[in-house]
């Protein structure tokens, strides 16, 4: 790809992020891509222009593109593929109603259940949190000379000289 079709598709993204139809926009522009001109960006397109701000509406805007690239790559290889138009949020909507449908459950029972687990999660947290907090301050209550026999044991550097120490005794016998 030359820089002029990469550096045309940032133009158009900065031009048109703020429409409503940016999305549609940017396929429209795209529609008519070779193959040629599709692998060479499909290739260079996975480097966000560092024009865009992080986690901006360009940056999504190229990330779409890059979902647009993919797809007509897909259906260049006889293997049918679109992009999804919904964004994320959307995504995680409709795998939450399938599991609601798989495991015969309401969304509302669904949502109380990712809270629970949340909140659990959050409380094992805070123990593990509070567990290695004590680990440090008896680690520091140690003097050094129990600090550091403490660390040799727990690298297993002992052993590992003593290993040494045997592959240097090998000899070959012939």
């Amino acid at each position: 790809m030359t820089n002029s079709v990469r550096q045309n598709v940032i133009e158009l993204i900065l031009e048109i992020t703020k429409q409503g139809n940016a999305f549609d926009l940017l396929e429209q522009a795209l529609a008519k891509m070779d193959k040629e001109t599709l692998g060479a960006s499909l290739l260079k397109c996975g480097i966000i222009p560092e024009r865009f701000d992080h986690d901006s509406s360009e940056e999504k805007l190229w990330a779409k593109y890059c979902d647009i690239l993919l797809a007509k790559s897909w259906t260049a290889l006889n293997i049918p593929a679109e992009v999804l138009r919904a964004r994320g949020d959307s995504a995680w909507d409709t795998i939450d109603d399938t599991v609601c449908q798989i495991i015969e459950m309401d969304i509302e029972a669904l949502s109380k259940f990712k809270l629970q687990a949340i909140e659990e999660t959050r409380k094992i947290g805070e123990e593990g949190i509070n567990y290695w907090q004590s680990r440090i301050e008896a680690y520091q209550q140690l003097s050094q000379e129990e600090a550091v026999a403490r660390l040799v044991k727990a690298e297993k550097i002992e052993a590992k000289i003593n290993t040494i120490k045997r592959a240097m005794q090998i000899s070959l016998e012939v």
